[in-house]
């Protein structure tokens, strides 16, 4: 288990990074800012974008599913990172995410890059490759894998993140009995993993298992969160059949797809992939600390 520490070293030409204004894309393009690398960002509403991510990322308009678009923002650039998810849905055919990194591979074909990575999923993930929200990162993974490019997949556990989004009108649920453990990690430590990556050339062309300091179920991860941020509340849970229900009679296709996640985490019994490092940030946000962080955050 590999413990990775900061460099200095930085690249003069940008880092394009798709999915910029995001949870997790965010940090990540802060920390390129602190490492001294400059960043620009595919968005598709600049005023937006500029708003979030400052005046010094630079901001192309258009869409990660317009080949043109994707085209013109990597021209000149020394590497590309993707933070996309797939919002309308786990089939393939529809997923921003393949459809971001095929037309990425496209214009890489035009210039010469020096990196390309991506945020994948937990897990092995060969072996729940017919799971459905697996499938599209096993895909994923196997298109850079197969490239001929320089690459590296960043295989995060769950971020703490997440946790906020299992409250509901003030209440914190967990959908289905999900007993698995997981290495809560804070995005602005993955961030740091994957920026010293590209600027220490390091673990190219391999998969990266990025963990937390810590095991917890989602339970006791999310009763930790409520117990600091959300004090008295408790935590519930609302079984899968039931989700799956509302989500059927309802129409609702977030419901569904809430579904289909939480009952493929059910199914994955490790984090870790055999053909993958395991790294852990150095000084990791114990999640604690991150949630009285939050804290601290909303009352400024």
């Amino acid at each position: 288990m590999a413990i990775m520490t900061k460099t200095a070293s930085t690249p003069d030409r940008p880092v394009l990074v798709l999915g910029a204004t995001g949870t997790l894309g965010l940090p990540v393009v802060r920390e390129f800012g602190a490492a001294g690398v400059p960043v620009r960002a595919l968005v598709r509403d600049t005023d937006r974008a500029a708003a979030i991510l400052g005046p010094q990322v630079e901001r192309v308009p258009g869409d990660v599913r317009d080949p043109d678009a994707v085209r013109t923002a990597l021209a000149g650039c020394a590497g590309a990172y993707l933070s996309l998810r797939s919002t309308e849905g786990f089939e393939p055919a529809d997923s921003a995410e393949l459809i971001g990194l095929r037309n990425v591979l496209g214009a890489a074909r035009h210039q010469t890059l020096d990196w390309i990575a991506c945020i994948s999923g937990a897990g092995d993930l060969a072996r729940y490759a017919h799971l459905p929200p697996l499938r599209i990162k096993y895909q994923m993974e196997q298109l850079l894998r197969n490239s001929g490019l320089p690459y590296t997949v960043f295989k995060p556990t769950h971020f703490m993140e997440s946790l906020p989004l299992f409250v509901r009108q003030g209440r914190a649920s967990i959908p289905g009995r999900q007993r698995r453990l997981y290495h809560y990690l804070a995005a602005r430590d993955y961030a740091r993993i994957v920026v010293q990556s590209f600027v220490r050339r390091e673990h190219i062309d391999s998969k990266l298992t990025v963990l937390g300091p810590a095991a917890y179920t989602m339970r006791q991860a999310l009763e930790i969160y409520a117990d600091i941020c959300l004090p008295r509340k408790g935590v519930g849970q609302v079984p899968l059949p039931l989700l799956r229900l509302l989500g059927t009679i309802g129409g609702d296709p977030q419901l569904r797809m809430v579904h289909t996640l939480f009952k493929t985490f059910a199914q994955v019994d490790s984090e870790t992939d055999d053909g993958a490092e395991v790294i852990v940030p150095e000084a990791p946000l114990r999640l604690e600390d991150w949630c009285r962080l939050q804290l601290t955050t909303a009352a400024a």
